[in-house]
C-alpha cells in the first residue's frame, strides 16, 4: 500500500496521530474485532464494498476517496479492475492518483460517468448535498446498479426543537452542506433520483463508539499531543454525544437504480 507521504504531500496531523504507519486511511473505522486504526478503517470500507456486492466485472466509482487506500482495497479484496475515485481535496486526490484513475472534483461530478455497476462512499456522504448527490448517482448508475454508503440518519419523530438541535450540532462538528436526513427525507430524495433503498444497517456503536474509545486510549497513552489532537478530541466528543442520545444514528445504506420504463432489470453476468 502506498504511504501517505508519496508525492511529498503533507500528511494530515490528525491522521498521523491515529496512524503512525501512515497507511493512507481517513475514515472513522469499524471496530468489531480490532484495536488498530488501519484495520478498523479497512473493515469499514470492506463493509461498504460487501453492501455494494462488488465484483471483478463491475465498473465502480468511489465518492470521497481520500488518499486512495480504499481504491486499493476494492481491487485487493473484491477484484475490481475498473474503478475511479472522486476527491475534492487536491492534496488527497494527488496521492490517491497513485492507486488509480482519480478526479479532483466534487462527488456530484460522478454524473459524467455512464452505466456504472456500483457507486460507493465510505464515511463521506454527510459532507455532501444529498439532493445533488443522489441525482448525480441516479444519472451515472445503470438500471439495477447499486449505491452503497455510510451516513448519519436522524429520527423521524423529532419535533422542531429536536431538529434544530441536530442541525446546530451538525454545524458545530463541521458536517458539511446538509444536516442529517430522516428516513422519510432520505427515501424521498432517493425516489426523485430514480433510486430505491434496499438495505439499512445501524453501525453506531461499532463505528462511533469504537472510534471514541480508540481516541481515549491514545489520550491515556499520552499520544494526543501537538497538531491534530484538537480535531480528534472534537470528533470523539461528537461521537460520544451521538451515543448518549438517540436522535441520530450512524448507518450503512444501500440503494438500487430502478429500471427505466419498459426496460426490465437484466441479470448480471459474472
Amino acid at each position: 500500500m502506498t504511504s501517505g507521504d508519496d508525492l511529498g504531500a503533507p500528511y494530515p496531523p490528525e491522521l498521523a496521530l491515529l496512524d503512525p504507519e501512515r497507511s493512507g486511511w481517513g475514515n472513522l473505522g469499524l471496530w468489531h474485532e480490532t484495536s488498530t486504526y488501519p484495520a478498523a478503517a479497512a473493515a469499514l470500507a470492506t463493509q461498504v464494498g460487501r453492501g455494494a456486492e462488488l465484483g471483478p466485472d463491475d465498473r465502480v466509482a468511489e465518492l470521497g476517496c481520500g488518499r486512495g487506500a480504499s481504491l486499493a482495497l476494492w481491487r485487493r479484496v473484491f477484484g475490481v479492475e475498473d474503478v475511479v475515485g472522486y476527491e475534492l481535496d487536491a492534496t488527497a486526490a494527488a496521492v490517491a492518483a497513485r492507486h488509480g484513475r482519480t478526479h479532483h472534483a466534487p462527488a456530484e461530478a460522478v454524473r459524467e460517468e455512464r452505466a456504472l455497476d456500483a457507486i460507493v462512499s465510505v464515511d463521506a456522504a454527510y459532507h455532501f448535498d444529498h439532493e445533488r448527490l443522489f441525482e448525480a448517482c441516479g444519472a451515472a448508475l445503470r438500471p439495477g446498479g447499486r449505491l452503497a454508503w455510510t451516513d448519519l440518519l436522524r429520527r423521524s419523530d423529532l419535533g422542531a426543537l429536536g431538529r434544530g438541535a441536530v442541525h446546530a450540532a451538525a454545524r458545530l462538528f463541521g458536517l458539511g452542506r446538509s444536516a442529517p436526513l430522516d428516513a422519510q427525507g432520505l427515501e424521498s430524495r432517493l425516489n426523485r433520483a430514480g433510486l430505491e433503498l434496499i438495505a439499512h444497517r445501524d453501525l453506531t456503536e461499532p463505528v462511533l463508539g469504537g472510534f471514541a474509545r480508540h481516541v481515549q486510549t491514545l489520550g491515556d497513552a499520552g499520544r494526543l499531543r501537538g497538531p491534530g489532537a484538537r480535531k480528534l478530541l472534537i470528533t470523539a466528543a461528537g461521537c460520544r454525544a451521538v451515543l448518549r442520545g438517540d436522535a441520530v444514528r450512524y448507518v450503512e445504506l444501500v440503494a438500487r437504480r430502478r429500471p427505466t420504463r419498459g426496460c426490465p432489470l437484466q441479470p448480471r453476468l459474472r
